[in-house]
């Protein structure tokens, strides 16, 4: 029995140049990963690739420096496609600050969201405890009085670098 293909997935591979074969590579290949490496790990493309049999092996490369390829398109919207998410304008897609991994291919590992969430998102892969509250906070502090909460006097009592409160402030 044949399945229908929600036509935003297909849209999405259509508009990367792709076919529907190639959905069906993709799809056949996250069944495979959640069976074996489960739905919360990272799907490194760099350990798995040698594990990925047959042609499709050479459409998956990671010669890109911070992201995973699928026959040269980033990979990292075919998969959230597949699992359902689709781009939404003014929206950019982010990596979890819980994934490690820059050629992670696990769809549960990124999503969609603001500029705002990528910086605050990065920052906490870095080790810092940022969040929308505290991000808002910063702000609303600076635009209060920057002379009293001055980019120094915001790092000091928040622990943060001149440079992280610079990005949330902006300039003034």
């Amino acid at each position: 029995m044949a399945q229908t293909i929600p036509r935003p997935l297909a849209e999405v591979f259509d508009n990367h140049g792709l076919k529907l074969i190639d959905i069906k590579t993709l799809a056949i290949l996250f069944k495979n990963l959640v069976q074996i490496k489960g739905e919360e790990k990272c799907w490194d493309l760099v350990r798995i690739k040698n594990q990925i049999a047959g042609e499709q092996s050479n459409s998956f490369t990671v010669t890109h420096p911070s992201y995973p390829l699928y026959k040269g398109k980033d990979m990292r919207y075919l998969c959230l496609a597949i699992a359902g998410h689709y781009h939404e304008d003014k929206s950019v897609l982010i990596r979890k600050s819980t994934c490690q991994c820059s050629y992670c291919i696990n769809p549960n590992h990124y999503f969609y969201g603001s500029e705002r969430d990528k910086k605050i998102e990065r920052w906490r892969r870095k080790g810092y405890e940022i969040n929308d509250e505290l991000y808002n906070k910063i702000k609303e502090m600076r635009s209060s009085n920057n002379k009293v909460f001055s980019y120094r006097k915001l790092a000091s009592d928040f622990n943060l670098s001149m440079r992280i409160i610079r990005s949330i402030c902006g300039d003034d």
